[in-house]
């Protein structure tokens, strides 16, 4: 063995030996129920951070200021902690795509795709408990430690490599200690996991519904082209497989309720129906076609067919303009306008169609439909113009 070999032998010792120590910081005690950190102290310095990105979040445009539904959230959240939901600020982002989070200093943010995504209750409040518990453990403090350490670790390594004649830190190196920080997170995962669960079924709700998240992400995932950018939501986060089927072990190890736990479905679809509309509007500019599908399988399956949901899936199709999808967005919209909740764009969407294709008997028919449904339209202008042409 050369000299070289030995010297890199060792770094790489070396490098274990920090690595370790940068990815097992110290436990910290749980967050207790109004306490704030010394100001002092780096949490401190990581609260008064989110306090400005509070700042920032509450003038943002597409915050969804409905009371109605902030109460329905925030009472499942002291539903799930009395002790702790005083210090917990909800803000309800309108944003595609399933996501919440939470800061060291109680705020909490909660987007409408998530919400989409969620069939009932107590499958919305074990993701705000998986939240709590980030929260109450203090993992955003874990992580910086986490980062601190490393970014030492990666000081040393490198005046060590350049000392023994190997230039700076090799890009493996560095590898490696991302790894060991994600690695980190998806304990931290594995953790809020646990202890949300906990949360849920101690609030009286049913365990079972966590792992049914999951499942409905799996598929969603499935769906994903391989540069689907809604990909980075799982990769610091444990396998979901691996997530579903420990979820479920661990509801089934939870000791039986005193009374039969409530999945609270009717107060859900009730606090978001009106919302609904608007979300999947959103979730549709995305773009993500094949997503886009499993979520309105899944809101058919759940919600039962209505012509809200078929006009949405005639808009799919329509967006998407495949091969036989405008065919398929006719289908879709003429079964949206069976259903007595059939929206009047879905005549507009119809209508708009037919102008394309030179049908102008029904062009018309369907346009004149939609301005007897919406007189005060905001394009009543234009489809009023589209019809004196057609005449």
């Amino acid at each position: 063995m050369d000299t070289a070999t030995r010297r890199l032998l060792k770094i790489g010792v070396l490098a274990g030996s920090f690595l370790v120590a940068a990815c097992q910081t110290a436990k910290l005690t749980d967050l207790k129920p109004g306490e704030r950190p010394n100001i002092q102290s780096t949490e401190a310095g990581l609260w008064l951070q989110a306090d400005r990105m509070e700042q920032r979040v509450q003038r943002q445009g597409n915050l969804i200021r409905d009371p109605e539904l902030h109460r329905y959230l925030h009472g499942i959240i002291c539903r799930l902690s009395a002790e702790h939901c005083p210090q917990i600020r909800v803000y309800i982002v309108e944003r595609a795509g399933f996501n919440a989070s939470m800061t060291p200093n109680g705020m909490m943010i909660v987007q409408s795709g998530l919400m989409l995504r969620t069939q009932n209750e107590a499958q919305l409040a074990y993701v705000l408990g998986h939240e709590m518990a980030h929260y109450i453990r203090r993992h955003t403090l874990q992580r910086w430690q986490t980062v601190k350490e490393s970014a030492g670790f990666m000081m040393i390594v490198g005046l060590a490599l350049g000392a023994s004649g190997f230039g700076s830190a090799s890009p493996v190196v560095n590898a490696a200690v991302v790894g060991g920080i994600f690695a980190n997170n998806r304990e931290n995962e594995r953790e809020a996991d646990r202890l949300g669960l906990e949360m849920l079924a101690k609030a009286g709700y049913a365990p079972d519904q966590a792992s049914k998240v999951w499942s409905n992400l799996i598929a969603e995932k499935d769906a994903m082209a391989e540069n689907d950018s809604g990909r980075s939501f799982f990769a610091t986060h444990p396998d979901e497989g691996e997530r579903k089927e420990k979820l479920t072990q661990l509801a089934a190890a939870l000791p039986p309720a005193k009374s039969k736990p409530t999945v609270n479905k009717k107060p859900f679809i009730k606090a978001i129906d009106r919302h609904k509309s608007r979300w999947l509007e959103k979730e549709l500019r995305l773009g993500k076609f094949d997503r886009t599908t499993v979520l309105l399988d899944l809101l058919k399956k759940e919600s039962g067919a209505n012509g809200s949901l078929h006009y949405f899936q005639g808009e799919l199709f329509r967006k998407r303009n495949d091969e036989g999808d405008v065919e398929n967005a006719i289908k879709a919209y003429k079964l949206a306008l069976t259903f007595d909740d059939a929206p009047a764009k879905t005549h507009r969407a119809l209508g708009l169609i037919y102008r394309a294709q030179g049908n102008k008997p029904d062009a018309k028919s369907a346009l004149a439909d939609y301005l007897r449904l919406r007189p005060q339209a905001e394009d009543k202008a234009m489809i009023r113009h589209y019809l004196e042409t057609m005449k």
